[in-house]
Parts: structure tokens; C-alpha cells; sequence
């Protein structure tokens, strides 16, 4: 007799999804989604950004990822509804201090369980969660939680590599102990798992423009491959160039797909993270510049590919 893993029901099927490959601006995003009306200040689940990770790769089976992505999220968004391991801290992103349910979250502290109509909260409620690299397991996702919805953030790849070189992202960042990147280990190398398929090219390349250049175009393929199979009721596609500039209009977009209105906090949490910004076209021409000229021939026609790709959503 072979035993199977028990998949428990989802705690709440109003999940919201904010992704997004890393330094695309998902905490720009996040907060602000969190002051609409009914909605939750936001989580991260390193768990379950793993479990898809570890998924994509066929080193764990899809019943061990449904079955470690369910828990993790239900756990989460349990404790948040009854108050527990929330984040206090002052000025960290996350933390509810800056959300605008502060009251309502004491109480849920200073409460005991029973207290407490957590049902009532998961089923009335929505709850945004960060999620770096969903594409790689958007499907999964989906099959996961079919109500949810996702805003996907994407942004310019010269920013994005730019920001990734400043970060240590081409190399030296994945032997850091802070590092939550799945990564291994070959001739005493760390690289990253989006490379695993590709790790004798990773190797060869001497610099970190051309090592994130690879990583960034592996990572356009899994999402171009899988978000043609993505119904569009469930998945919104963002340009971080264009929220930032023409906020209003987008932050309407962003409204309409989720069915949720914006608060008088929402305005205020958009001056914090600076939406309308302009964005300084001269630094970007001269960081292309800056780094078109390290790249192998190969690397500079993906990169210009990525550009082009990028500019098309705008």
C-alpha cells in the first residue's frame, strides 16, 4: 500500500501574487497594493519561492511542491489573521507599523485566538504576497490557487543589470548567508538555478555583465514559454518604467484587474515611494553604453533582444 501526501484545502482564495525577477520593484508595488480597500498588509514565503524552484528543476516532485507551497501559505496567512509573527519592525518594508490596519492588527495581538473571527478575515479579505521568480512555477501556481491574481512587474533590463552588478548578483552575492536564491556548487563555483541547464556557458564568461546578461535571457525564455499558457483573467503584465511615470493610469489598470478600490492611504503611500518619478534616460543610455562594451557578441544581441522585448510592453 503506498501512502500519499495529504493536499489540504486552501485557507483563503484570495490570494494576490506581486512578482517579479529580483530588483524589478516588487517592494514599490507591494505596499501599495496593501492600501486598497480589504486588503492585507503583504507577505514572503522563501519556502514556497523553493519549493517552485526545486520544482522546475524535477528535483522534487509536484505533489511534494503543491504540498509545501499549500502549508507555508496557509500558515502565513493564518497567523497573519490572528496577529501572530507579524513584522514590527520600525522601517523594514513588510512591516504592518506602515500598514493602514495598524489598529486592527494590535487588536488581533493583544487577542486571544478564540477572540478572534479568523474566518470571517481569510474569506472577506485579500492577501498580497511577495513572489520572486513566479514564472518559473506560474502554471503550478494557478493550479494551486485558480482565483488568484497576478501583477507582474518587469522592468528595463539595463536598470535590472545595472542594479543586479551593484547587488553582487552575477557571482559573489550566492556564497552570501543571506542569500534565499537556490543555488549549487560545481569546481568550488556557486551559480544560481536558473542556470543549472546552461552551466558551462555561465562558467566561461570572465565578468558579471556577461554572467547576469545569461541569467536574465534564460530567465525570458521560461517566462515567454509559460505565460502564453496564462489566462489573462488571472495575470497583468507591468512595466515599472510606465507605473512610475504615468501612475495614475496604471494604478486604474492595476485596480480594475484586481476588482478593488484604492483608500485615501493609497495616495499617501504613493508619494512615499515617489510615483509619478521621472526616470533619468541619460544615466540609462550611459550605463547601456558602460555595459554593451563588456559583453561578448553573442551576450550584446541578447541584450539588445531583452531591450527590445522590454520596450514592446511599454
Amino acid at each position: 500500500m503506498k501512502d500519499n501526501l495529504h493536499l489540504c484545502n486552501n485557507i483563503t482564495e484570495n490570494v494576490i501574487f506581486v512578482s517579479g525577477i529580483t530588483r524589478s520593484g516588487k517592494s514599490l508595488l507591494c505596499p501599495i497594493v496593501s492600501t486598497f480597500k480589504k486588503v492585507e498588509n503583504f507577505t514572503l514565503n522563501s519556502t514556497a519561492e523553493t519549493a517552485i524552484a526545486l520544482f522546475s528543476l524535477n528535483l522534487i516532485k509536484k505533489n511534494v511542491a503543491k504540498y509545501l507551497i499549500k502549508t507555508s501559505y496557509n500558515e502565513i496567512f493564518y497567523n497573519l489573521s490572528i496577529g501572530r509573527n507579524v513584522n514590527l519592525k520600525k522601517f523594514d518594508y513588510s512591516s504592518i507599523l506602515n500598514h493602514q490596519s495598524l489598529n486592527e492588527y494590535r487588536n488581533r495581538i493583544s487577542s486571544h485566538d478564540h477572540q478572534i473571527n479568523f474566518k470571517k478575515i481569510l474569506k472577506k479579505n485579500f492577501f498580497p504576497t511577495m513572489f520572486h521568480d513566479l514564472v518559473y512555477g506560474v502554471n503550478l501556481l494557478l493550479e494551486i490557487f485558480p482565483k488568484s491574481k497576478i501583477l507582474n512587474l518587469e522592468r528595463h533590463p539595463v536598470d535590472l543589470l545595472s542594479s543586479w552588478k551593484k547587488k553582487g548578483y552575477g557571482e559573489d552575492y550566492y556564497n552570501n548567508e543571506r542569500n534565499l536564491i537556490l543555488s549549487f556548487k560545481i569546481n568550488r563555483r556557486l551559480y544560481p538555478f536558473y542556470m543549472k541547464k546552461k552551466i558551462k556557458e555561465y562558467l566561461k564568461f570572465k565578468n558579471d555583465e556577461n554572467r547576469i546578461v545569461s541569467i536574465l535571457w534564460e530567465m525570458r525564455q521560461i517566462s515567454n514559454k509559460n505565460i502564453k499558457k496564462i489566462n489573462k483573467k488571472n495575470f497583468l503584465r507591468l512595466s515599472f518604467d510606465q507605473f512610475t511615470i504615468n501612475t495614475s493610469k496604471n494604478l486604474q489598470k492595476v485596480c480594475k484587474f484586481l476588482k478593488l478600490k484604492k483608500t485615501k492611504n493609497t495616495e499617501k503611500e504613493l508619494i512615499k515611494q515617489r510615483c509619478p518619478r521621472k526616470i533619468d534616460f541619460k544615466k540609462r543610455d550611459q550605463n547601456y553604453n558602460e555595459i554593451i562594451d563588456k559583453l561578448t557578441f553573442k551576450n550584446r544581441i541578447r541584450f539588445n533582444k531583452l531591450i527590445f522585448e522590454y520596450e514592446k510592453i511599454i
